[in-house]
């Protein structure tokens, strides 16, 4: 016999190598792509569950959070003084003003507006200070004035000549009882 392969060896390797592609393409490729996928959608699920359990926490934080904001509001209910009390109101003001070193130029109310169940009046108030002192009015109206709110707040740097001293301009809202 010689060595080497027989022509039924060759026809043997090449149909082995034929049944063996077809096997791979026909069989196995196709189930390797689906498990492919299958772990591709795996992983987007667990992303999805994961967004989902951030989101709960978050919305259980949100929910607490208002819970706890409405407490407080409960616990530190502002009373309305009536509108007729303007003067006042104004009065207090100027006070706060001068106890914090501002010298008060103008304290001007505007038209009152309605704003829910209560009436919203806008207060000008315009004058000289430093910013400290400023921040202070700021600070003790905030403290002590719950119905009172700051709309606006301009201040431009002292005139040549005098050090300390800014004008200022305070734009207010006064929430008061019809």
């Amino acid at each position: 016999m010689k060595p080497g392969l027989t022509k039924a060896d060759t026809v043997g390797l090449v149909t082995l190598a034929v049944i063996t592609a077809a096997g791979w393409l026909l069989g196995i490729r196709p189930v390797a792509e689906m498990k492919a996928q299958e772990l591709v959608q795996a992983h987007r699920l667990a992303q999805a569950e994961r967004g989902q359990l951030r989101y709960e926490a978050d919305a259980l934080a949100y929910r607490q959070t208002a819970r706890a904001l409405e407490s407080r509001l409960r616990e530190e209910e502002v009373t309305l003084e009536p509108v007729g009390a303007m003067n006042r109101r104004l009065s207090s003001l100027a006070l706060l003003a001068e106890a914090r070193g501002l010298s008060l130029g103008e304290l001007t109310p505007g038209e009152s507006a309605p704003a829910g169940p209560s009436v919203r009046v806008p207060i000008t108030a315009r004058g000289t200070g430093t910013y400290r002192q400023v921040a202070e009015f700021l600070q003790e109206l905030h403290e002590s004035s719950r119905d009172v709110s700051v709309s606006s707040f301009s201040m431009s740097r002292p005139p040549p000549g005098r050090a300390g001293a800014a004008s200022f301009e305070f734009g207010l809202y006064w929430f008061a009882e019809p």
